[in-house]
């Protein structure tokens, strides 16, 4: 017995298609894909989870980020305002085309290094939650805690925070890069999973 997938929707920057299941399918469908869901907030009696912070930022030497990213260190602001924290050297990120034509970073490649070096030195099991912060975003980390703490998610389970309410294009269907917000399990599936996703989504794309 064999159990396979197979493509059925074609997903372009502004729009997307349908693809039918091939006319020679002989089989069962057993069901669709694994869509993004919403947690709904912990039970009465249910644990709940913690808003302990650790946050990281890449910056690319040579670059006004290393300014912004000092400035934020004298300040104890953005990331070292956070429970933990750690600095990581990028790199200079490429460029690709849009289905629009239109152009758009490449930088997979860099956030995958980064990420690598988040898992190694090992500082995201220490917290509730890992943010990836850019060096010219603004974040106050308390007031992050307190989000999170009133969305009173339940403990142990994967989620990401939706950052934006843009148009689902522009807007990275709610997800841009600039803050990343992620619970520890959702990290850990992550860096179960990282090579599939490389491989699925190559390198010429954008690290949201």
């Amino acid at each position: 017995m064999f159990t396979g997938c197979t493509q059925t929707e074609e997903k372009h920057t502004w729009d997307s298609k349908m693809i039918p299941i091939p006319s020679d399918w002989e089989g069962t469908v057993l069901g669709g894909s694994r869509a993004e869901y919403s947690v709904p907030a912990a039970g009465d009696d249910e644990e709940k989870m913690g808003n302990s912070l650790f946050c990281f930022m890449a910056y690319l030497p040579d670059s006004s980020e290393v300014g912004l990213m000092e400035v934020a260190k004298e300040l104890n602001a953005s990331i070292f305002g956070c429970d933990s924290s750690s600095i990581y050297e990028s790199w200079s990120s490429g460029s690709a085309g849009w289905d629009t034509g239109e152009s758009t970073i490449t930088n997979t490649d860099v956030f995958l290094n980064v990420w690598q070096q988040v898992f190694e030195e090992g500082k995201w099991l220490t917290a509730d939650w890992t943010v990836k912060v850019d060096p010219d975003a603004v974040l106050v980390a308390e007031r992050l805690k307190g989000h999170i703490w009133d969305l009173n998610a339940p403990a142990y389970r994967p989620i990401y925070l939706k950052n934006n309410g843009m148009d689902p294009g522009l807007g990275n269907n709610g997800f841009l890069g600039a803050i990343e917000v992620f619970s520890q399990a959702a990290v850990e599936i992550y860096f179960d999973n990282w090579e599939g996703c490389r491989d699925a989504y190559g390198l010429n794309t954008g690290e949201d």
